[in-house]
């Protein structure tokens, strides 16, 4: 007998979990994550993304308690925002409410970072392919999500589109499989290419513009407790009509780039150290610029195949 899935809930069950007070358990990889949401908009957007989720009971100890509700006074009927919160606290400001969905996932992913230190996290996609991960670290714009995307639906297992989770203990990568969020360009271009996928509607005029949310792949959500070794590096970046190209990068220079991409380096002092120094010994390292997956995404397996 499989496991329930949020998808199995009927909505009405759905919304008086998320508004109650142990919120609706997530099961997210290794972790539980117990949300609280009152406003209308998010209902049909955590159905349909966590939809292969597993529901995890309310006896069960819950990692994170996070929550999108509307944003008080007149702000309820007046041009309405929502806000996230994380326990007790808020910190972000309240957003329009059409831009509740990216947010609860914006807002997760500051909880995790800001959490979950038995790992070192890093700002970086993760895909795996034949046991092997492929970390894809970058600034918001490189295209690490677009890559991240288009891979997991060509074969490669998702992990995550911005959290890399190295446990500093094994080495190894733990997966986190959630929504993939599409921005500006890469919407309407997964649109096309991934017409067989879900996604969210756009949020328009966000403040990293046009956002949609991709749902992960089943599989990849059916084996998030599956981990694997880094073996890849690549340091993406889209660049408009730019032809793909591909260079080795000096481990050095790759240490500093995904240093400069950890959330929580320097908490864990020489834990972090140790874990992202195993990480660069135990993986090759290039950087890439492209613009059209369809060349850029053959490298990529070249790449890791050798």
């Amino acid at each position: 007998m499989h496991a329930r899935t949020i998808g199995d809930l009927p909505p009405a069950q759905l919304a008086s979990l998320l508004a109650s007070r142990q919120g609706l358990r997530i099961g997210i990889g290794p972790f539980t994550v117990a949300v609280h949401a009152t406003h209308p908009t998010l209902l049909g957007a955590v159905r349909l993304m966590y939809a292969h989720h597993p529901q995890v009971g309310d006896d069960q100890f819950a990692d994170l308690h996070v929550g999108v509700a509307g944003a008080p006074g007149l702000r309820r009927w007046l041009r309405p925002q929502v806000q996230f919160q994380r326990d007790n606290e808020i910190p972000f400001l309240p957003l329009p409410a059409n831009q509740a969905a990216p947010l609860l996932e914006w807002g997760l992913n500051y909880a995790v970072a800001n959490s979950l230190h038995s790992y070192l996290i890093l700002h970086a996609a993760v895909v795996e392919r034949s046991g092997r991960c492929l970390v894809l670290p970058g600034q918001p714009g490189a295209g690490k999500s677009t890559l991240c995307a288009a891979l997991c639906h060509a074969g490669w297992r998702l992990f995550s589109d911005e959290l890399c989770m190295l446990d500093w203990k094994t080495g190894q990568i733990q997966p986190l499989p959630r929504p993939i969020s599409l921005k500006n360009e890469s919407v309407p271009l997964m649109q096309r290419r991934l017409s067989d996928s879900t996604m969210t509607e756009v949020a328009r005029d966000t403040q990293k513009g046009d956002v949609a949310l991709l749902r992960p792949p089943k599989m990849a959500v059916a084996l998030a407790d599956v981990t694997a070794p880094p073996a890849l590096v690549v340091h993406p970046q889209y660049r408009r009509g730019a032809p793909t190209q591909i260079a080795p990068m000096a481990k050095g220079e790759s240490l500093m780039g995904l240093a400069g991409q950890a959330f929580n380096y320097h908490l864990l002092g020489s834990l972090g150290f140790t874990a992202l120094s195993g990480l660069v010994e135990t993986s090759a390292h290039y950087s890439l610029e492209y613009s059209e997956l369809d060349d850029a995404l053959p490298r990529l397996e070249q790449l890791l195949d050798q």
